[in-house]
């Protein structure tokens, strides 16, 4: 899910970023400090800060995914990406982040009870919905009948029902809390 909490990026010359440096500068090869993974987590799959902000990409364990470049205002809005100027993975849509997390979380748990299935796990899966941009997937939008924030509502509470059908599937849901 969206971390949101400060992430530090390595700069080219070995400096940390800050929200004064040029983003070309920042060095993907070298892992993201101070993240979810360096803070105690075992996997993080998930974004740095909320989807109006950049980098506009998906980041598993304190690497960015795809392949980033950086755009300028016009570029991004040429792209679809609303928010900040900035890094953006190529092919990068705002609208697959909710269903990525979604299909991240169940597969982990999938796994998680079938390699320890008397062991306790701990998901914590913060989402970036309802929260600007507002873009519900094409299989959501409209369907509310209100606006496509209350089409976003109804995408987030599908995505919460596809994480208790999974916890459900599984057998778990009785040894199971789910805030």
């Amino acid at each position: 899910g969206k971390w949101h909490l400060g992430m530090d990026w390595s700069l080219k010359d070995g400096s940390i970023a800050d929200s004064k440096s040029d983003q070309s500068q920042i060095d993907l090869s070298k892992e993201i400090q101070n993240g979810p993974n360096k803070n105690g987590f075992d996997y993080y799959f998930g974004m740095a800060a909320s989807a109006n902000h950049s980098p506009h990409c998906f980041i598993e364990d304190g690497y960015t995914v795809g392949e980033l470049e950086v755009l300028d205002d016009k570029q991004r809005k040429a792209v679809g990406i609303d928010g900040k100027p900035g890094l953006v993975a190529k092919g990068f849509k705002q609208s697959e982040i909710l269903p990525r997390f979604t299909e991240k979380t169940c597969e982990w748990i999938r796994s998680q009870v079938n390699q320890k299935p008397d062991q306790p796990f701990f998901v914590y899966m913060p989402l970036n919905s309802p929260h600007s941009p507002i873009v519900p997937t094409a299989k959501f939008l409209g369907k509310s009948g209100l606006s496509s924030h209350g089409d976003c509502c109804m995408e987030t509470d599908w995505s919460v029902g596809e994480v208790v059908k999974t916890v459900k599937a599984l057998g778990i849901e009785d040894n199971t809390m789910i805030i």
